[in-house]
């Protein structure tokens, strides 16, 4: 399986970013907004990961939950 790390970037009262790495190599980004009621969050990954690192990728985020 493939494993993922999230290395905190930045964390302000109102957000925080994180950048997304495979074995030492960054292949994405979360960028998490809270606001009032609602939390918007953004994921960018580099088109160079597979369809199956992504899938795992997801179950790494619903793990998190």
């Amino acid at each position: 399986m493939v494993d993922f790390t999230f290395e905190r970037e930045v964390r302000t009262p109102y957000s925080e970013a994180y950048t997304i790495q495979e074995a030492e190599r960054m292949v994405g980004r979360v960028d998490i907004h809270f606001a009032d009621d609602i939390v918007h969050l953004a994921v960018a990954v580099d088109e160079s990961l597979t369809p199956v690192s992504y899938t795992h990728l997801r179950a790494h985020e619903t793990e998190a939950d």
